[in-house]
């Protein structure tokens, strides 16, 4: 029974981290130029959308952020799809669990490398932070078109979940 528990609790920590993700995803940078190796005032503006693949159970996650251009994401919603047994013990089949990311913050260096946390909310949990590594791969101008992000350790321990969701692939969505 014990077991079951940590089973669920490590799942649900693997759906925050994967929130997080996606919040850091619209916390990106920008680089300098399009697809320069160098950040000159890049940011994160308007909508962006992500994915992640893997883990262990197998899971997939799909999501939006919105940022503000200044520093900040506003919004973002994510929906984890996994195996239903990975928080129901003894089902089978898979479910879909809707994330809502309620704010965050993003920086970006020079290098196009920068940071990202994110506060996510899974179902009938009160809000968490998560943090991210983050690295530009492309841009519009100031404006980022295409970053990952790379979760750092949980804030409450690491679990077999939150490790196998490494990174997040974002891209802007058109205006």
């Amino acid at each position: 029974m014990r077991s079951n528990m940590l089973n669920r609790q490590s799942l649900l920590l693997v759906i925050v981290v994967a929130v997080l993700l996606a919040a850091t995803i619209s916390i990106l940078p920008r680089l300098g130029g399009n697809n320069s190796a160098q950040a000159q005032g890049l940011t994160l503006q308007g909508a962006y959308a992500f994915y992640t693949i893997g883990g262990s159970p197998v899971e997939a996650a799909l999501g939006r952020l919105q940022a503000d251009g200044m520093g900040n994401f506003t919004a973002g919603t994510i929906t984890l799809n996994l195996p239903r047994a990975a928080l129901f013990p003894g089902t089978t089949g898979r479910t879909s669990i809707q994330i809502a990311v309620t704010g965050g913050t993003y920086g970006i260096n020079p290098d196009g490398t920068g940071f990202a946390s994110a506060m996510i909310t899974l179902p009938g949990q009160a809000p968490q932070p998560r943090d991210y590594d983050l690295l530009v791969t492309g841009s519009n101008g100031n404006i980022v078109t295409e970053a990952y992000l790379a979760q750092q350790q949980p804030t409450t321990g690491a679990t077999v979940f939150a490790n196998a969701l490494g990174y997040y692939r974002i891209t802007r969505v058109s205006d």
